[in-house]
């Protein structure tokens, strides 16, 4: 999250162009977003394919949390291809 200098909070979601936006493993259970991640790391062609193996746990804990936070405020969201 940025906060410019008029106190204006921004929200950034970076993707993979060839990908596109708000792809997102987070909905799918465990298990399928697993598997789909294991394929991206057996690509290796993204940023994800260098993912640790414990990524999706702590992924899911601090979507939680995040989630948690943002139901507490209103923040506009800006995407960005990288």
């Amino acid at each position: 999250m940025i906060i410019d200098e008029n106190n204006t909070k921004f929200l950034y979601h970076y993707y993979e162009e060839s990908i596109g936006p708000f792809i997102n493993l987070s909905d799918l259970d465990i298990c399928d977003a697993e598997k789909i991640l294991n394929d991206i790391r057996s690509k290796g062609t993204t940023f994800a394919a260098k993912r640790m193996p414990e990524y999706l746990v702590i992924r899911k804990e601090l979507e939680q949390k995040a989630r948690q936070m943002f139901i507490c405020m209103t923040l506009p969201i800006l995407s960005i291809k990288i």
